[in-house]
């Protein structure tokens, strides 16, 4: 028997059955594989180590942006996502999202989550992938997540079977494809400590069953998502639940996982504003877009002093009128006599109420209260028509308080700027602390003074002048970064390049795409 002759079928049944084979003959037409080895000029394609395709950790996440109040932002009140290209406002949506670290435990709905940026060896890939979803929404999200873990995992995309690669093709370009076809090599298990010996048995374990002719969705995904309560790994840290943090271009974002492959998520961009101050340093207007607030002051000899029986006087500003009006609605409304602001700096306020902190209960300040002039007790006197609005002395001490809380706040902010890299930041903080604290005294002059329960007939544009009016607080606090909008037009967040990390190194890494999915779970 001539063993020569006999091997050349066998041989040619073995190739015909081979995966690589198989996707040469599926891709020969269009010579697929010759221009992935044209594409593969100048990428190492020996480079694929264990764990280095995405390697985002705790230590890559952006600061935690404190300052944002979680009394501002009610999820039910948020507005619905119809497109991601989105004009200021707050906003909540559930989307795609997708595990990023094979081999450790599922996110699960009540974990705390940071957001931090997509790195690693693949992470251009990974991220060109996630971008592409929005346009490619038909392609199954388990397809994707094959594709991701795969990544991780080094496999070839030519050892995929030949349907898979098919669907999943319109996510990537022939340079990408080349990126994948990477060498695994081998290591001496001696070498390595325990915790890769498990990594590496994950991914080889992952390969094996990605090659398989029929891939099978759930026996891969036993393979890389744990089930179970995570144990607390090394380098764990503790993460507030709902921490927003701030991805550039205007947007802050939150995340709340239902599971690995589903996400709630928070998209928060105040938008752009043009503030104009009178020459004694008050704001009298701001607007953005077709919406704006004219404030005009009280400038009446007295006006500036809060007087109330037994406490010591208090500067402030009155508002004669405030008008908000929006253009684009057809609005246009004004409360009179309504409105007040503390006034001077919070070291020349501190001296205001030192006295005041050092001599007197809390009880007895928030017990007190006072007419509008000391000298002017009646209980309605008439002003420009209207009714005067009495100032009690708690009402002043609360905002003092605030007012201070809110400061160290913003002094918190500028710690923040200092430390996120490459930012362009304001050159002066006293001049950022300075705007802060009066757009945020503006802001809760507005909303005491257009509380809605005075004015029920009009609570729809109260509610449209609130959402400016927090806006405004917040916008300062975009600025700081040196990367905020400067226009109101329709703007992208840029999910795909950030990442929810967990503060349990066992957990999960979650990836981000621009792709909305019915939530697991309702608010």
């Amino acid at each position: 028997m001539n063993l020569t002759r006999l091997s050349l079928p066998l041989t040619a049944t073995f190739l015909l059955l081979s995966p690589s084979f198989a996707n040469a003959q599926l891709f020969k037409g269009n010579k697929l594989l010759d221009k992935i080895k044209n594409a593969t000029s100048g990428i190492d394609n020996a480079s694929w180590k264990p764990g280095a395709a995405i390697s985002t950790s705790i230590k890559d996440s952006l600061p935690g942006f404190r300052i944002l109040d979680d009394t501002d932002f009610i999820a039910m009140e948020a507005d619905t996502i119809n497109t991601f290209s989105l004009t200021p406002g707050y906003y909540r949506t559930t989307i795609r999202s997708y595990c990023l670290h094979a081999g450790v435990y599922g996110a699960s709905k009540g974990n705390g989550y940071q957001i931090a940026h997509l790195k690693g060896n693949q992470a251009t890939l990974v991220n060109a992938i996630l971008q592409r979803t929005a346009t490619h929404p038909e392609i199954a999200q388990t397809d994707v997540q094959l594709l991701i873990w795969g990544i991780e995992a080094g496999q070839k995309f030519t050892d995929y079977e030949p349907d898979f690669q098919l669907r999943i093709k319109p996510l990537l370009t022939e340079k990408d494809i080349a990126a994948m076809e990477v060498k695994i090599s081998s290591l001496t298990e001696k070498l390595v400590p325990g915790s890769v010996k498990d990594m590496l048995n994950t991914y080889e374990l992952l390969r094996s069953k990605m090659n398989k002719a029929q891939m099978n969705y759930d026996d891969i995904e036993k393979v890389a998502v744990k089930a179970g309560i995570p144990p607390t790994g090394l380098g764990t840290v503790e993460i507030k639940k709902g921490l927003w943090s701030y991805i550039g271009n205007g947007f802050f974002i939150r995340v709340y996982p239902q599971s690995y492959s589903t996400t709630d998520i928070e998209i928060y961009r105040p938008g752009y504003f043009v503030v104009k101050k009178d020459d004694k340093g008050r704001i009298t207007s701001f607007t953005r877009g077709t919406e704006s607030v004219t404030i005009e002051y009280d400038d009446t000899q007295g006006a500036d002093i809060a007087t109330n029986a037994g406490h010591p006087s208090i500067p402030v500003w009155r508002f004669r009128k405030f008008t908000y009006v929006n253009t684009a609605k057809g609005i246009s409304e004004e409360i009179r006599n309504k409105g007040w602001i503390l006034r001077g700096t919070t070291d020349e306020l501190d001296r205001s109420f030192a006295t005041v902190i050092s001599e007197a209960s809390v009880t007895d300040i928030y017990a007190a209260r006072g007419p509008y002039y000391s000298e002017e007790t009646t209980a309605k006197n008439m002003y420009h028509g209207d009714s005067k609005e009495s100032i009690n002395w708690g009402d002043l001490y609360n905002r003092y308080k605030d007012a201070q809380s809110k400061y160290k706040n913003a002094k918190d902010a500028v710690e923040w700027a200092e430390r996120i890299n490459n930012a362009d930041k304001i050159k002066n903080h006293d001049e950022y602390l300075s705007e802060k604290a009066a757009q945020e005294r503006i802001t809760k002059g507005l909303k005491a003074a257009s509380n809605p329960t005075d004015f029920k007939n009009k609570a729809a544009w109260i509610a449209d002048l609130l959402k400016m009016n927090r806006d405004l607080m917040y916008w300062i606090d975009c600025q700081l970064a040196g990367t905020c909008n400067n226009n109101n037009d329709p703007s992208t967040p840029d999910l795909p390049s950030n990442v929810g990390q967990p503060g349990d190194a066992a957990a999960q890494r979650l990836g981000l795409s621009p792709v909305k999915k019915s939530p697991m779970y309702k608010l």
